[in-house]
């Protein structure tokens, strides 16, 4: 059959060669003309038929997009390590290639046109299959030279690269896999597939190893020139077209290629067949005189093929395989028992009705689609079919008509949970698994084709940076699970807040980003970010809890905060720290200084890093003394920094920098040991005060690192305490109940820091193990003359005194405020009156 169709495709060269020749003395259009470089064995993308002609997705598309956009089109295919090298010489406008990063570098992407699979395809029967391209040492690899595989195999270790067998193209790589000269062919799966079963070979065994996108392109600098072009398939693309295009291409088996070189190479196998042909036609003459001899013998062989018939309907029982056979008008004359599996119908409720009647699809669609694929028995017709209860299942067909044309044979396997499965391997390489929401890669991918337009359309876009407030003391204190409902609700809003044409996107953590395009008022842009603010504060019910939260947003906007993906995400993310350290829960808008504070940033915390390590950090210590007394009773730790250049540093310069990154933590343990080791130096009298930070206060290690401290140094519980902020104890008051219990029931003191600033109420007060408050300087300052802040601290003396608290007042500098606490009943204060840090 298949020389048959070669002698027959070559018989055509010569009225291809005159119908070209009757083209070309044809006068030239007026319209410009474009020149398409292509593989001409590489179906169903781009490939020569029979006639010579230019056919496949490619083909179509790229003849679509050019009567569009006013050009004539000349379509190139030849081998593919040629096609390349005239898009390299300039001699041709385009080609269609699978995305990598140095194509990237070379040509100009014009539009994404597929996403293409690469895979490996072996014989059957092996114990084990590579499942990476890094498997294939020792291999024999039949492969297209210069093709996206070859190039990246190439860069692999050498003693990880296989033995290559490289091709002209990928008809050559399977014709060397079935001369055994190659163990393996790869490439892309779906031209292998069409080409492998153009040879008979149907159960090549197939690993996936890549997916990249398949991208037209043209020679760098020459997007702008075919704008016209790209707009056009553009519009193609998302349009109704594309669908009919790809069902119409790839979704069916293209016709045989026609390969004449590749038969050159195989001339005496052609010829042997041919003389094994004529040898079985004296043979068969032979056996026509022995018939009448060998009657007697075939009747006593019916027997045993009445067995053999028994036993393939027994096999038709238990296949997996819908077998049908149906005649040349498409009427079903049999059905095997799957029927009844596949489709819930028994096999006689098939017959003598239609093929389309059970096709999801309309007649006409049947008849111009389906129904002459299967009377030209080709191969890889996938289906959907109609199931009894309604639902639809994918299927897989192989057909073979019989030589009188009037009966055909047909296959079909069940591949509706393959789709299935691919369908979501395919959603989840581009989608979070979590919220569902596009993942960094897919967003990424949509801001480049936005950025394409924009510099087309000079349009401005901009792309929001949202990250959660306070989202990981939800988790360390709530749980895992209840992060995730939250994240998965805030992904829920997000995305109904937006317009259908923005994209939000969950890039990992509590990090959202939004892209939004086509912006004509940035007031818009407030208005929308506005309205993400409110919509994330709706209280949401987690873990049977009503839980506010609130979010920090970074802006960047194009062109004038970036021109690429990644500037763009780099500088919101920049905005949206920012907004971060200016309080949270606001909108903040991209600078060129957020750059320069960043770099200050980062070289403070390697300094900040360093000093750690070199002993610069050192405490000193502030009194506390008891005023009835005038006795110190306690010493307050206090951070410095005596930098080697710029001296000693005050903590407001550094602690907000060790906040950010884990710094804190270290810099905690180490005062934590330092002021211990200190305080047993001392009188007995003496206790050491230590200020916990949020961070360290939550630290999961903070007790441990505390009966260490004791236990080195020696230091008696007691002569411990611990001074928390109100923010810090009301942000996560159970968390801080449990820590401040521990501390407690160890004899250490424990102090509320900067009372009165914060959001403390008396309920509060009256559950967490307090020994003291300090009232916060901000009070103190304006005594005794201001009324208000007389007020304040005599309401806080009395208010402490009723809880059981004692009352120390920070921040005494003048003897009129000593004079007016020791009056209110004040228990201690500390200050530059009474003594200075040293």
């Amino acid at each position: 059959m298949k020389i048959r169709f070669t002698l027959a495709a070559l018989a055509l060269v010569p009225a291809f060669c005159m119908a070209a020749s009757a083209r070309a003395a044809a006068p030239a259009a007026p319209r410009p003309r474009l020149i398409y470089a292509g593989d001409a064995y590489f179906p169903p993308f781009e490939y020569k038929d029979a006639n010579g002609e230019a056919q496949g997705f490619n083909v179509q598309l790229v003849t679509l997009a050019a009567k569009e956009s006013g050009y004539d089109i000349e379509f190139r295919l030849g081998s593919w390590p040629a096609a390349v090298k005239s898009l390299d010489d300039g001699k041709a406008d385009l080609a269609a290639v699978a995305y990598s990063g140095e194509r990237a570098e070379r040509y100009d992407l014009l539009s994404p046109i597929w996403n293409m699979h690469m895979s490996l395809l072996f014989p059957p029967g092996r114990d084990a299959y590579p499942n990476n391209l890094e498997e294939l040492s020792g291999e024999r690899v039949a492969l297209l030279e210069r093709g996206l595989i070859h190039e990246t195999l190439l860069k692999l270790p050498q003693e990880k690269q296989p033995k290559y067998r490289l091709c002209a193209d990928q008809f050559e790589a399977v014709q060397k896999l079935i001369a055994g000269e190659a163990t393996m062919v790869a490439g892309n799966g779906l031209a292998l597939r069409h080409i492998a079963a153009q040879f008979g070979l149907r159960d090549l065994v197939e690993v996936d190893v890549a997916s990249t996108s398949y991208y037209l392109v043209a020679l760098k600098g020459r997007s702008a020139d075919l704008s016209r072009f790209v707009e056009a398939i553009e519009r193609i693309r998302a349009s109704p077209r594309m669908s009919s295009l790809v069902e119409s291409t790839l979704t069916v088996a293209p016709p045989p290629v026609p390969f004449t070189k590749q038969v050159e190479k195989y001339a005496y196998a052609v010829v042997a067949l041919m003389l094994v042909a004529a040898g079985a036609f004296v043979w068969s003459a032979m056996l026509q005189r022995e018939v009448r001899a060998r009657t007697l013998e075939l009747e006593r062989g019916l027997a045993e093929r009445q067995r053999l018939t028994a036993e393939r309907d027994r096999f038709f029982e238990v296949s997996q395989t819908l077998h049908v056979v149906l005649d040349a008008q498409g009427a079903i004359r049999w059905v095997s028992p799957a029927a009844k599996r596949i489709l819930g119908r028994e096999p006689e409720e098939f017959v003598g009705t239609r093929v389309w009647e059970h096709l999801d699809m309309d007649q006409e669609a049947a008849h111009r689609e389906v129904l002459p694929r299967l009377k030209t028995g080709a191969s890889d017709i996938e289906v959907r079919l109609k199931h009894r209860d309604g639902s639809t299942r994918w299927t897989l067909w192989n057909a073979a008509p019989d030589p009188l044309g009037e009966l055909v044979f047909a296959a079909g396997l069940d591949i509706s949970e393959r789709r299935k499965a691919e369908h979501q391997i395919e959603h989840l390489a581009y989608h979070d698994a979590l919220t569902g929401l596009p993942n960094r890669h897919l967003f990424v991918d949509r801001l480049d084709n936005a950025l394409t337009r924009a510099q087309r359309t000079e349009e401005t876009l901009a792309v929001l940076f949202v990250d959660i407030d306070h989202f990981k003391s939800i988790n360390d204190s709530l749980g895992h699970t209840a992060g995730d409902v939250l994240l998965r609700t805030i992904a829920l809003r997000l995305r109904s807040s937006l317009r259908t044409e923005d994209t939000v996107a969950r890039l990992g953590g509590d990090e959202f980003t939004v892209l939004v395009s086509g912006l004509k008022d940035p007031n818009d842009l407030l208005r929308l970010a506005q309205k993400i603010h409110s919509t994330i504060k709706v209280p949401v019910d987690v873990a049977s809890r009503e839980l506010t939260v609130s979010a920090s947003i970074g802006v960047g906007l194009y062109p004038q905060d970036g021109e690429t993906a990644e500037q763009l995400l780099r500088n919101a993310d920049l905005a949206m720290y920012r907004a971060k350290e200016l309080g949270r829960d606001r909108t903040q808008f991209y600078t060129a200084a957020m750059s320069a504070r960043l770099l200050e940033h980062m070289n403070l915390e390697a300094r900040l890093r360093r000093a750690l390590s070199a002993g610069e950090l050192f405490l000193a210590y502030q009194p506390i003394v008891r005023l009835q007394t005038s006795a110190i009773e306690a010493r307050e730790a206090l951070l410095r920094w005596r930098d080697p250049d710029r001296g000693t540093i005050q903590p407001s310069e550094f602690i907000g920098i060790a906040e950010a990154t884990n710094l804190i933590s270290d810099i905690g343990h180490r005062v934590i040991a330092l002021a211990c080791a200190a305080a047993i130096a001392r009188p007995e009298a003496e206790r050491v005060s230590i200020n916990l930070s949020g961070r360290q206060f939550h630290d999961p290690g903070l007790l441990d690192i505390v009966d260490r401290s004791l236990r080195e140094s020696g230091l008696a519980p007691s002569r411990l305490e611990f001074e928390i902020t109100e923010t810090v104890a009301m942000q996560d008051l159970e968390r801080a109940d449990l820590i401040l219990e521990a501390l407690h029931k160890r004899g250490i003191r424990l102090l509320m820091d900067d009372f009165g600033t914060g959001h403390s109420s008396l309920s509060n007060l009256r559950r967490l193990p307090l020994h003291a408050v300090k009232i916060d300087r901000s009070f103190v300052a304006d005594l005794p003359g201001e009324t208000r802040a007389r007020g304040i601290v005599t309401a806080i003396i009395a208010m402490a005194h009723h809880l059981g608290l004692e009352v120390i007042a920070e921040g005494v500098e003048t003897e009129e405020q000593l004079a007016f606490l020791k009056a209110e009943g004040c228990d201690s204060a500390q200050g530059f009156l009474l003594g200075r840090p040293e």
